[in-house]
């Protein structure tokens, strides 16, 4: 979540959080999201590399065509649902 720690950055700052605890916080955020992204990586890159050879591009295409026609389905039906509520 990329803009948390922008967003974040300007809450700390609209709160008047003291500097050395936003750095301080700041910092091990930056460490743990780093640390995480390099062991996915480090761990999924091996099977993305199979997935790339098995399927290429045009299988990883399919991949992420699907996920967003599911992510589209998925809020068209919450928004059906919603209005059929009464706009809750």
């Amino acid at each position: 979540m990329p803009g948390l720690r922008v967003v974040g950055s300007w809450l700390a700052g609209a709160r008047h959080m003291p500097w050395r605890t936003f750095l301080l916080w700041n910092a091990l955020g930056g460490i743990a999201w780093a640390t995480s992204t390099g062991v996915a990586a480090y761990l999924l890159g091996h099977v993305a590399a199979t997935i790339f050879r098995t399927f290429g591009l045009v299988g990883l295409g399919v991949v992420v065509a699907s996920a967003v026609g599911f992510g589209i389905w998925h809020l068209v039906r919450r928004l059906r649902r919603n209005e059929a509520d009464g706009g809750a």
